[in-house]
């Protein structure tokens, strides 16, 4: 034939033992074009073809708990929701017919469970959101000055509200997922004008410098600060380091952050000292495709 040689086969040793060989040879011919030998190499690749084997069954679990995942996200947007609506609406029914009726003792009871409720609802939001990360993404090139011009917009009630100044510098363009980064940048600028102290104004800065091979972007602020035993559980889902009565949120904004990051192969971390402010930086890989 004219083409090279290369297949693969199995072998099968007298105690049974069956191994997997590949087989590639080159022909040599002479002058006249006339095949004369045969240079060649076997070599096994049992270990590759059980490794490939691991991983297509590796998959096809893989497959099937996102599918189970996805049968809860169902069940707790449908399922879940509908009774903790309903509680909500019959608190709210309870307080506007019995006003008159209802002591201060009752009214407190039924604040708490309409409080629940609502606090209930988010959390179910926020895993929702969270599950829904990275799927329907587009990747393309970002201009990164405006996206968080836009994020600083959408957030402008809750800049004046606390007096807050934030300063952005120049922003590097990324080939990222838009909706994604966002969110992220969305997410650790709301928290830095939280998590401030009372007698204090938020000053926020945006900042982004290139690395090797990733983008780093860094959001510093002058707030409460974290101790450095914390700098790992932040990043957990509905880890919390304050109570709800301090600061609101349902403790899931810095997991979205992590995954966000390891989407865009990069990661997050955090500097830190109490009572003198955070900086978060993460970073955004420039190989995605």
């Amino acid at each position: 034939g004219e083409k090279e040689f290369d297949t693969s086969f199995r072998i099968v040793h007298p105690n049974g033992d069956v191994k997997h060989i590949r087989g590639t040879g080159k022909v040599l011919r002479n002058e006249q074009g006339e095949p004369v030998r045969m240079i060649g190499l076997n070599w096994d690749v049992t270990k590759e073809k059980e490794s490939a084997k691991a991983i297509e069954e590796y998959n096809q679990l893989l497959e099937k708990k996102n599918q189970e995942l996805n049968e809860f996200t169902y069940i707790a947007s449908h399922d879940l929701q509908e009774p903790i609506n309903t509680m909500n609406s019959f608190s709210d029914l309870l307080l506007k017919q019995y006003d008159e009726q209802l002591d201060d003792t009752a009214k407190e009871y039924l604040s708490y469970i309409k409080g629940s409720g609502v606090r209930a609802r988010q959390l179910i939001a926020d895993l929702l959101d969270y599950n829904r990360l990275g799927r329907d993404k587009e990747l393309k090139l970002l201009n990164m000055d405006q996206l968080v011009k836009e994020v600083l917009e959408d957030l402008s009630a809750k800049i004046t509200e606390s007096k807050g100044d934030v300063s952005v510098g120049e922003m590097r363009f990324v080939k990222g997922y838009e909706l994604q980064l966002r969110l992220i940048f969305q997410n650790l600028i709301s928290n830095a004008i939280k998590f401030i102290p009372a007698d204090r104004t938020p000053k926020i800065l945006v900042a982004s410098k290139e690395l090797e091979n990733h983008i780093q972007y860094s959001i510093s602020d002058n707030g409460i600060g974290i101790e450095e035993k914390h700098f790992e559980k932040i990043f957990a889902v509905f880890r919390r380091l304050h109570s709800k009565t301090e600061y609101s949120g349902t403790g899931i904004g810095l997991a979205h952050c992590k995954k966000i990051a390891e989407m865009h192969g990069g990661s997050i971390w955090v500097e830190s000292e109490p009572d003198k402010g955070s900086t978060f930086h993460f970073t955004i890989s420039k190989n995605l495709s």
